[in-house]
Parts: C-alpha cells; structure tokens; sequence
C-alpha cells in the first residue's frame, strides 16, 4: 500500500511537535506508539493497512527520526563525511 502524502506530513508535523529527549530515549517499537497516539489526537484516523504501511515507513527511518531529535537538541547533526 502506497501511504498519502498528506498521511506522510502529519507524521513529520508529530515528529516536530514531540520533545527531543523523547524521540532519543525510547526503543522503536514505543517510538512508533508514541507517534501513533500523536497521529490518533490529530483525529487521524488509519486503516489497519496504512497503519501497517506507516509502520514500516516509521521503522525504517528511525535513524533519521533521531538523527533529527538530535539536532534539534544540540544543533549540530552526527553526520560524518567519508
């Protein structure tokens, strides 16, 4: 299933709204809880499907999701050039 832009935006707009320090400290399966509930108090409401397409969308940026939790904590990104 292919997830709606708009689906993708309200997810990055939560992403934004959630304090660093929760996005860096909670393991991936609660990180993605959390942002659920976000989305749910959004009044989004998703189909088992597109909750099981943003699940995996979710899961496979974590990295990047903290990566920018940390910037937005330090100002500064982990990225090394090679």
């Amino acid at each position: 299933m292919t997830l709606q832009s708009s689906t993708i935006r309200a997810l990055w707009a939560v992403i934004e709204d959630i304090p660093s320090q929760d996005l860096l400290t909670l393991p991936e399966p609660a990180l993605a809880d959390l942002l659920f509930q976000h989305l749910s108090r959004k009044s989004l409401h998703l189909s088992s499907e597109e909750r099981a397409a943003l699940s995996v969308y979710i899961n496979k940026r974590v990295a990047l999701i903290q990566d920018i939790a940390s910037f937005r904590g330090t100002g500064e990104l982990g990225i090394v050039a090679s």
